[in-house]
């Protein structure tokens, strides 16, 4: 079991990311321009935004079976956020996360990903949706107050992660601040965090409107 406290924003256009993309940039940190190299499927949930439930990861092993990992992410509380820089604005929550490793070859995940994962000849099972998945992040070390690519040995922490996705052909892209704490500080770490950043980049235009979670955008797309 897993807590963390976290932030995100939707985008449907690359153009509303330049500035973003330019930060991650200078850390020699670039999306790959139309190459997915990670595919997680999630349960559809219709109108259900306090549960996300996916298998994370699959992909088939050295073997040729299929091996995931299946997580189940709840709601635990909506957060009052700051105010915080440029006139932007936001929704935080914090989550509790379950993860479960599925055995490879296991009957019900080796049928959902195999009639899931035909490319342009997906079979839709109605209980699962296939995202592609192409991910930047850097790590935000609390304690020594720098950036990192790495998390290995930090307790006090938050993800900085830029993301492009692919949802039935449709390309979408996140932005998004997950923190994590060893001794119950998720929310001061990730307001922390979030200030630095938005200092960084200097963005405007991020809003409550497109501030949403996983689940609340699957809802918009299922």
């Amino acid at each position: 079991m897993q807590s963390s406290t976290e932030i995100r924003w939707f985008f449907y256009e690359r153009k509303d990311i330049i500035e973003i993309e330019k930060w991650f940039a200078g850390f020699n940190l670039k999306l790959s321009d139309g190459k997915f190299d990670r595919q997680d499927y999630y349960l559809k949930l219709a109108g259900v935004t306090s549960l996300g439930l996916k298998i994370r990861e699959a992909n088939k092993n050295d073997e040729r079976k299929w091996v995931g990992k299946l997580e189940a992410k709840v709601l635990v509380r909506e957060l009052d956020l700051p105010s915080i820089a440029n006139g932007n604005s936001g929704n935080a929550n914090q989550w509790t996360k379950f993860s479960f490793s599925l055995p490879a070859g296991e009957s019900t995940l080796t049928e959902i990903l195999s009639d899931l994962a035909l490319g342009d000849n997906v079979v839709d099972l109605n209980h699962w949706i296939r995202m592609d998945k192409d991910r930047i992040l850097l790590m935000y070390d609390l304690e020594k107050k720098e950036l990192t690519k790495s998390n290995e040995k930090i307790n006090e922490g938050c993800g900085i992660e830029l993301t492009a996705l692919q949802l039935e052909g449709v390309v979408y892209y996140s932005f998004g601040l997950e923190a994590f704490s060893g001794s119950a500080r998720h929310q001061q770490n990730l307001f922390e965090t979030l200030k630095y950043v938005l200092n960084e980049l200097k963005i405007t235009g991020l809003s409550k409107q497109n501030s949403l979670t996983y689940p609340e955008f699957l809802t918009t797309k299922i």
